[in-house]
């Protein structure tokens, strides 16, 4: 054991003591230090991992939507309405008002997923017409041209009785 001066009066003091006996101060303990830097570094830490889960999340969501997009775009739409109009379903198309005439006899033979490609695709073809990133159709019947389903990016798709 040693002595040491009080960081208060001056006066020489054991090292073990935990008062100076001539002021009353009381001797810091360096546990309340050790303390606090621990748990400023967990909070840091925790604040660092919950950055990079922040960022990975952000990441994977966006490199998602940029596949889903460069999937629509590496379509080439034109073609696909070709052949959707060479097949006798698509009777008349206007993509400029977002409208595609079909016969209705066929159209209702046609299962609900092949349906909704179908309107995908000319909702699609419509929305690069234009230019716009607007991606919608309305499909009617082409003898009495009654809307009987509708696509659009935000809608989705719902066929109508």
């Amino acid at each position: 054991m040693g002595l040491k001066k009080c960081k208060e009066c001056g006066a020489m003091i054991s090292s073990s003591a935990r008062v100076c006996p001539q002021c009353g101060r009381r001797k810091p303990s360096g546990c309340g230090l050790f303390v606090l830097l621990i748990f400023v570094i967990i909070v840091v830490f925790i604040g660092i991992m919950s950055e990079e889960s922040n960022n990975s999340t952000i990441k994977k969501n966006s490199v998602a939507e940029n596949h889903k997009q460069e999937e629509i775009v590496s379509v080439d739409y034109s073609k696909e309405v070709g052949i959707i109009t060479k097949s006798g379903l698509l009777t008349r198309f206007n993509p400029h008002l977002n409208e595609a005439y079909v016969n209705r006899y066929m159209w209702d033979n046609i299962d609900v997923q092949d349906k909704e490609k179908i309107a995908l695709i000319l909702g699609h073809h419509s929305g690069n017409v234009k230019g716009t990133n607007l991606y919608w159709v309305h499909i009617k019947d082409s003898k009495s041209g009654k809307v009987i389903a509708k696509y659009s990016k935000s809608w989705g798709f719902k066929v109508y009785d």
